[in-house]
């Protein structure tokens, strides 16, 4: 995974200032699963398994934005999840953009499905994990198209890991030195409303426990009656 140095995130702080707590319609949510529509912001997945999280906004109509900076945190309660290989990737927002979107922490642009480069915020508090920083910006002083009231589109996705059992919140998080600075319009916060999700991860389910083991068995038998033949 790519990162920078914290010293780009210090940075950012010109480019989004600091802003007072607001009430906000527009929300960020978390999306345990993609394969589904709508919403998911609840997961039960056995252990081993990998699963694809996409950040998506949901517009009131109203606000707009040119930037957004986002974390994303978990295993509140223990090592339940991992983050995969791969990096995080942009969502259908980077495609909006009138003029050209930038991968901001990579200076350079981005289009959806595009590797994104994630810089190191320190973790929340209250978690022991995190992505780090990703950014995504509309250049060219044209900030990304508004978003219709209830109409959602996808910020970013990234993959995750089920490595042992129990309950992770999965949350999203904001830019860690200013308030409301998950988006910004010409450096300006734009008020969000950051919705978590929760995954559970359960133990292997007992048939596919006997299914893998009398593969591994067949595997095995056809194996030696090869052996045989050619002997």
């Amino acid at each position: 995974m790519r990162t920078k140095p914290l010293v780009s995130a210090i940075c950012t702080i010109a480019l989004f200032g600091l802003g007072g707590e607001v009430s906000a319609a527009p929300v960020i949510a978390v999306d345990l699963n993609t394969t589904v529509a709508g919403i998911q912001p609840t997961r039960t997945i056995a252990a081993g398994n990998e699963f694809l999280v996409d950040i998506v906004y949901t517009g009131d109509g109203q606000a707009i934005f040119d930037t957004f900076t986002l974390d994303v945190v978990f295993n509140d309660a223990g090592t339940v999840l991992s983050l995969t290989s791969e990096d995080p990737s942009a969502g259908p927002i980077a495609d909006t953009a009138p003029t050209l979107a930038l991968d901001f922490f990579g200076s350079v642009p981005v289009a959806s499905g595009d590797a994104l480069t994630v810089d190191s915020f320190p973790v929340r508090q209250g978690f022991d994990d995190g992505l780090g920083g990703v950014s995504i910006a509309s250049v060219g002083d044209t900030p990304f198209p508004m978003v219709s009231d209830g109409e959602t589109i996808g910020l970013f996705r990234l993959g995750l890991r089920a490595v042992s059992l129990g309950t992770s919140t999965v949350a999203s998080t904001g830019f860690p030195f200013g308030a409301n600075a998950e988006l910004a319009l010409a450096g300006t916060p734009v008020p969000a409303t950051l919705e978590s999700a929760t995954v559970t991860v359960v133990p292997v389910p007992p048939a596919l426990g006997l299914l893998a083991a009398g593969l591994l068995v067949l595997l095995g038998a056809g194996r030696r009656t090869g052996l045989n033949r050619r002997s």
